[in-house]
């Protein structure tokens, strides 16, 4: 027994109900009734010209079609608006020779502790993990941020 605790299974419990609720406050729209294929079989199938030429068939194929353009449009701000300027603090051979277009490109050195880069240098974080994005009930979400589907299309 324990008194004045909590247990593992206690806190799973209401981190299920906690879920639940969750879910229904924050990630599902409002209304959450859809036009779908199902319910209203007239619509279907869909065309939106702004995605593809060819009808959507189902709701899923559609929502599948507004999250990949959604990656699309991301991809296209980050192009416009980050910029990358990649230094290296190692002068090996493979990476000269491959950033200065087999050795006939150049390399320049810079000292790091000059005021031009103070707080704007950082080192590189690499990582296998894709960012993440879900597409439900109508909404897009990129790495948890809501995206209207107006805004996409």
């Amino acid at each position: 027994m324990s008194f004045g605790r909590f247990t593992k299974e206690d806190y799973a419990v209401a981190r299920e109900k906690a879920t639940r609720k969750l879910e229904a406050m924050f990630m599902t729209p409002f209304p959450s009734k859809r036009f779908d294929e199902v319910s209203f079989p007239g619509l279907w199938p869909v065309k939106e010209l702004r995605l593809r030429p060819e009808p959507f068939a189902t709701t899923a194929e559609f929502d599948r079609g507004v999250g990949e353009r959604a990656v699309e449009l991301v991809g296209e701000l980050a192009d416009r608006s980050v910029g990358i300027f990649s230094l290296s603090r190692v002068l090996n051979e493979p990476m000269r020779a491959y950033n200065s277009n087999s050795h006939a490109g150049l390399v320049v050195g810079f000292n790091e502790n000059h005021p031009l880069f103070a707080g704007s240098c950082f080192e590189v974080e690499y990582s296998d993990t894709p960012f993440k994005v879900s597409s439900n009930d109508g909404w897009v979400r990129i790495l948890g941020a809501t995206i209207r589907y107006k805004d996409i299309l």
